[in-house]
Order: structure tokens, then sequence, then C-alpha cells
């Protein structure tokens, strides 16, 4: 019997689309940044040099979690001179009882912001007061929520910078205390976003982990373009701030921050922040096709498994079982590749990220995005947009 040519194009379709729907996928281009920065990691590089760093924290709010947090930040093992600038809130006493317990520490300094400062938001008036202070060039920014496991964490932040750049994108992710969702969904989009960043066309960073120039900052009027938005600033920075061929990402695992876990209510927060703030982005569409095509890819894959599935049942009612046999046999096989392929690289950016996440749950996460950003796209088209701008009346 002769295998009718419209089988074999069928099958031919779908194990193209499983190939296809393999490899675009965010985890397998991250897979490939985390075989060079292995391969980084195996050469000495005996003339590395680290610069002087100014880390910056911001701390208007979560005054328990700066005072579990600030000694891992003074106590980083760097071979160079580094400070760490603590911006709070003028009266907060909390904030400076506890400051005051690492006054002695010679790499402390500490600097605070008006209640009454009005109609601008505090947490970018904070970082720009923050950058005028601080006496380095590079500005390591972050947030009293994160915190690095790593004593190495400033080294290996910076041993990425070079004089002509302008910004170093970092990687932070919940703890293993946060729902498996939350952290998966978290690092599927930072994946696309460091992808990005690799090939110095930085679009934004949903991680609290950022090196940037005080020079570069406060010649481009630091937030100058989107102080109209109460939050988004790490966005903003790398958007406006890293131009082309002058970022790059830092993703060795001790260059890794955690944040603690965050309520329900500040996830979704989180989220519609960053849906308001996306409009005014540049660069963003290229970004937006590439997340569509591989969510299409996927989607057109398992339209035509389904087809073939079911052309492949009315093959063997209609007593043709060589066409029905040769069409399930690449039904089975076009499923073992994308799914051994998928896991395959999603385990490798677990392990690389150390992120303790089910293997056999993402497909079951993967399915879940969609649905998560159709709730923040209603959240957002239903809720009162005073709440993400400063200029309310």
């Amino acid at each position: 019997m002769i295998v009718n040519e419209f089988i074999i194009y069928l099958g031919a379709l779908l194990l193209t689309l499983a190939l296809l729907a393999s490899f675009l996928n965010p985890f397998f281009r991250v897979w490939k940044l985390t075989r060079k920065e292995n391969n980084k990691l195996e050469k000495e590089d005996s003339e590395r040099k680290y610069p002087k760093v100014s880390v910056l924290v911001v701390a208007l709010e979560q005054t328990q979690q700066l005072k579990d947090n600030l000694l891992r930040l003074l106590k980083q093992d760097y071979p160079n001179d580094f400070e760490v600038i603590v911006m709070g809130n003028q009266d907060d006493n909390e904030t400076i009882d506890i400051l005051k317990q690492f006054s002695a520490d010679k790499h402390l300094y500490c600097t605070f912001i008006p209640r009454s400062s009005r109609y601008m938001s505090r947490h970018k008036l904070a970082i720009t007061l923050g950058v005028k202070a601080a006496k380095f060039d590079w500005i390591l920014l972050t947030e009293t929520r994160c915190y690095p496991e790593s004593d190495k964490w400033l080294c290996t932040m910076t041993e990425v910078c070079k004089d002509d750049m302008s910004i170093v994108m970092g990687y932070a992710n919940y703890n293993n205390s946060t729902s498996a969702f939350y952290r998966f969904e978290h690092l599927h989009t930072a994946c696309y976003q460091l992808y990005e960043g690799a090939k110095s066309k930085a679009f934004r960073t949903n991680s609290a982990n950022l090196l940037f120039k005080k020079q570069a900052f406060i010649n481009g009027d630091g937030f100058v373009g989107n102080l109209n938005f109460p939050r988004g600033e790490f966005d903003y920075l790398v958007n406006k701030y890293a131009q082309s061929d002058c970022s790059a990402i830092s993703i060795g695992q001790q260059a890794k921050l955690v944040m603690v876990k965050p309520l329900e209510k500040e996830w979704m927060n989180e989220a519609l922040h960053a849906k308001a703030v996306t409009p005014t982005l540049h660069r963003r569409w290229r970004l937006a096709i590439q997340k569509t095509m591989d969510a299409l890819l996927l989607f057109a894959y398992i339209v035509v498994f389904f087809a073939s599935f079911w052309v492949t049942y009315q093959l063997i009612n209609a007593g043709q079982t060589l066409q029905g046999a040769l069409l399930s046999a690449c039904v089975i096989l076009s499923l073992i590749i994308l799914l051994w392929l998928r896991l395959y690289f999603a385990h490798k950016t677990y392990s690389f990220f150390n992120e303790q996440l089910s293997l056999w749950k993402s497909a079951f996460y993967l399915l879940r995005l969609p649905l998560h950003w159709l709730n923040v796209k209603i959240h957002y088209v239903l809720c009162d947009k005073h709440e993400f701008t400063t200029h309310k009346i």
C-alpha cells in the first residue's frame, strides 16, 4: 500500500512544529547563555578589575526586612572599596533605630527623604537622592526585600563591568516558600528580559538587581520622562539607559538575589504597575512579537497534534492500518521530542538559577500563564487608574 502524501506532509509538519516549539522558548535561549557563563567560569581571568561601587537600598517600607537583610549587604567579600547607601523616610524611627545598630560599619551611609514630598514617586525620589549622594560611579540598586545568598554577590555583579557599559542586569526571584507558580512566572519573564540584555538590546527587568552608572543617570536627567508613574523604576532605568551595545547581564549563581515571599495583593500590584508602565517603554514591540511567536508555535503544535490524533483514529477505523500506524508514530515521536527537549531546557535553567521547581508541573504552569496574563489585564481594566499616577487631583 502506498502511503498517502497527505499523511507524509502532516507527519512532517507535526515533527517540524515539535522541534520549533522546543527551541523557540525562553528557557532554551537562556540555557545557551548559561553554557557561556559556565565556560567563562572555567577560565581564570587574573586581569579582572573590580570597580568601586555604591550599593543603593530603598527602604521606604518593609522595615523588618531591612533588619534581616542589611547585614548580608555590609558583609560582602569585595576586593575594592564599596558603600551601602540606605534611603529611608525622615521620620521613620524604626528604620533609624535599625540603622543605628549598624552605624559602626564603615561601609554604611544613610540619608532620608521628607514625608512632605508630594506629587511624585517617593521611590524615584529616593533613588535620585541616593545616586547624587553616592561616592562612586557604579551604582548597584536593590530593595530591602532582597538579599544575596553569597558574600560574592558584589564581585559577581561587577566582574562584567567595562568602561563602555551603562547597565548590567542581574537576576532575583522569590524564595522557595513562595508559590511555585509565582516563581515560575517570574523566571519565565526574566528569561526573555535577560536574553535581550545579553544581546545589548535590554528592554526592561523584573529583578531588583541592577547595576548602572551614576554619570549616565545624571547626564540623562534621571527619571525625567517617567515621573508620572509611582513605580516602574527598574523598568525605566533599563529602558532609558541600556543603549545599544552598552548593556550586559550577570547571571552567575552568586549574582542572584532572593526576594522575600510576597502577599498575593503585592504580587498582583507588581503586575499591574508593570502593565501601566509598558506602553511608555521603547523597544517593547520586539519582545512582544517574540513572546507571541513562541506562544503561537506551541499553540500550532497542540492544534496539529490533536488534528493528527483525530486523523489517525479515522484512518484506523477506515481499515487503513499502515497509514494510521505511520501517522500515530509521528504523533508519539513528536510528543516525545517536545516534552524531552522542553523539560531538558527547563531543568538546566532551573538548576543554573537554583530554582526548586517541579519539572513535571512546568507544562501546567506554562498553560496557566495565558490565564494569569488575562487576569492581570482584567484587573487593570477594572481598577482605578489614579493608582498608577503620581498626579492625583
